[in-house]
């Protein structure tokens, strides 16, 4: 089975997603110039249907990698992200000259570096990878508005299962439904075989000059650390299968890095997981602790592709906020998070932002349950004034993948601190709604440069006046023992069951003022997210989260910079009036304002929120100029 292929001119679709039939030519069965390969996230040769598809034209093929330093600058901050790219580098270019080609290698902005190795080649098509996460999406558009005359982009994907959902019933569309639907599995491709089309004879040697601004270091895998993801496809290869063989604790979150590299696939890490339970010798189908890996790996896989599915439909999803959702990848986790900028906010924004240059960026984050749209009566108003408004999804939570990590409020915070540093790129003020307020305290405290200003929405966060401090504030925390697995798990499943059946009564509870808000669309999506692969694992990691710092430790000590608690004063869940004097009393810097809502006022009644939060975000403004204060 051929795999699916779009074609685009020139920026713009000129053809169907289409699978030939048996015996049909396909889109690049006829090309007689050469087909350029670009290996992004692909890092490769096993089940590669892009490859796989080339192979079938009669057509030179080049192989190119490009190092574009915008697009991997997140690995900087993956424990040996670097050390794994070059090593899956050396390793993909070792395949392919094993095979008669070459891997071409380019260095610079992938909008200048492969349009301009297109045009050398006198390529005649572009063979890449379908993406969904933001910043692939916009270099893979920039790259096929760049490209020759008479060059086009095809796109391939690797999914796990045939079926393709209608994209437009997306929002109802969940884990349970796709399990029904999905049919069988697709089996992984095998490598290509040795004999690969080598480069135009012609061009080659102008290809090979075109990669000596590549350090030779980044493809001699001796001078790159022995970590895993440093060995690439061989590597990755290798640690699957100690994985399924010998491996006692069933975290299939330790090939995040390199499913996120693609030296492995999600079809392949699925196939060799079910091949290891079929081998084994499984009582009952069960197999007891032994198939727990291989269990636990084919599930990562399953949910994976269903993430994937989800985040490609959501690219043009109406949300509530006026604007689609945008996606991005943290160690290996595919997220998503609302954006909205005052250009896209007609003559007034604009006008706002010129006003208001040098202004932080809002940062709205979402409590426990809850997930970045449901912000959606603040992303457009406050873009409307002139700023730039992000409201990402946590890990664990919402649209957002679930898989088996250590889930905490550092990981959260540490979430956070790379969002704004790589996403944002600006300071903010953080505002943060019940354990997304602590988070965001979090993130004020252990990185105030991040952060210009802090709002608490009826944040979550003990109090303690008189704690001390360790020697050491910035050494991780130990996780609380918690009470036994078993424990744990009957009362999560109990937990879970109840408030999955209770989702609407609940939030109509925590909205007493306005509980029309608490509406059929914020527990619907809550209700889609809890039937995600994983969601019970994040419930369960609440019985096991570190003890954690007070909030008047964070706020006051730690960071010191204004903060402003915005709360609701008929939260159900505490008495909210009397938390928000103590939090003033314990932080100095803290001033409070009541609002008449409950636990989440921001979407409650979010004119009132509105109003009190564009004040204080103002008051954290640089100076304007006598010109501007003049005119005012």
């Amino acid at each position: 089975m051929r795999p699916i292929m779009r074609c685009m001119q020139a920026g713009k679709a000129v053809g169907a997603e289409h699978t030939p039939s048996e015996g049909e030519e396909g889109p690049l069965a006829s090309a007689e110039r050469p087909i350029l390969v670009w290996f992004k996230q692909d890092l490769r040769l096993d089940d590669h249907p892009g490859l796989a598809q080339a192979l079938t034209a009669e057509a030179p093929l080049a192989p190119l990698f490009c190092f574009d330093a915008a697009l991997y600058s997140h690995l900087l901050h993956a424990p040996h992200g670097l050390e794994g790219l070059l090593g899956a580098v050396a390793a993909l270019r070792t395949a392919l000259r094993a095979r008669g080609s070459d891997l071409l290698l380019r260095m610079g902005p992938a909008t200048v570096e492969v349009p301009a190795a297109a045009e050398m080649l006198g390529a005649g098509s572009v063979l890449v990878e379908e993406e969904v996460e933001h910043r692939w999406l916009a270099a893979v558009a920039g790259v096929t508005a760049a490209l020759p005359s008479g060059c086009s982009v095809m796109q391939w994907k690797a999914s796990l299962f045939p079926h393709e959902p209608d994209s437009a019933a997306s929002h109802g569309w969940n884990w349970r439904r796709f399990q029904q639907e999905r049919g069988a599995p697709l089996p992984p491709l095998p490598p290509p075989a040795a004999g690969l089309p080598g480069l135009p004879a012609e061009v080659a040697s102008a290809a090979m000059q075109a990669a000596n601004a590549w350090p030779a270091s980044a493809c001699a895998p001796e001078a790159l650390a022995a970590q895993l993801a440093a060995g690439g496809e061989p590597a990755a290869q290798r640690a699957l299968g100690a994985y399924l063989r010998c491996c006692l604790q069933p975290n299939p979150a330790v090939f995040a890095a390199q499913l996120a590299l693609g030296t492995l696939s999600r079809r392949r890490l699925y196939a060799a997981a079910q091949q290891a339970l079929a081998s084994a010798a499984l009582p009952f189908g069960l197999g007891g602790e032994a198939a727990l890996p291989a269990r636990a790996a084919a599930a990562a896989a399953e949910a994976g592709d269903f993430h994937w599915h989800l985040a490609r439909f959501d690219r043009g999803r109406d949300t509530r906020c006026g604007c689609a959702p945008r996606h991005w990848r943290w160690r290996g986790v595919l997220t998503d998070y609302i954006i909205a900028e005052p250009a896209a906010c007609g003559t007034r924004g604009a006008q706002r932002a010129a006003e208001r240059t040098g202004a932080p960026a809002v940062l709205l984050v979402h409590g426990f349950g809850a997930f970045g749209e449901q912000y959606r009566g603040q992303v457009q108003a406050m873009a409307s004034e002139g700023l730039h408004v992000y409201a990402p999804t946590f890990p664990g939570y919402g649209r957002a993948e679930k898989p088996a990590l250590a889930y905490s409020q550092e990981l959260w915070r540490d979430f956070l601190r790379d969002f704004v540093i790589e996403v944002v790129r600006r300071p903010v003020v953080a505002v943060g709604n019940s354990i997304g307020g602590y988070i965001s305290a979090s993130l004020a405290g252990d990185y105030p440069a991040l952060v210009k200003g802090l709002v608490l929405v009826n944040s979550a966060g003990r109090l303690d006046p008189g704690y001390a401090a360790p020697e050491n504030p910035d050494a991780d925390p130990v996780s609380a023992a918690g009470p036994p697995r078993l424990v744990v798990d009957l009362l999560s499943r109990a937990l879970f069951l109840y408030l999955e059946r209770s989702i609407a009564s609940t939030l109509v509870k925590i909205y007493p003022a306005v509980p029309a808000n608490a509406d059929a669309w914020l527990a619907e999506e809550i209700r889609r997210a809890a039937c995600d692969p994983g969601a019970l694992g994040v419930f369960r990691s609440v019985f096991y989260l570190p003890k954690p710092r007070p909030l008047n430790y964070l706020v006051a000590e730690r960071y010191g910079g204004p903060a402003l608690v915005l709360q609701g004063a008929r939260d159900p869940l505490n008495d909210a009036v009397q938390r928000a004097r103590d939090i003033a009393a314990a932080c100095s810097n803290v001033r409070v304002q009541l609002l008449d809502g409950g636990h989440c006022p921001h979407d409650e009644v979010p004119e009132a929120f509105n109003a009190a939060l564009l004040a204080f975000v103002e008051e954290q403004l640089p100076a304007r100029s006598a010109e501007l204060a003049a005119a005012a």
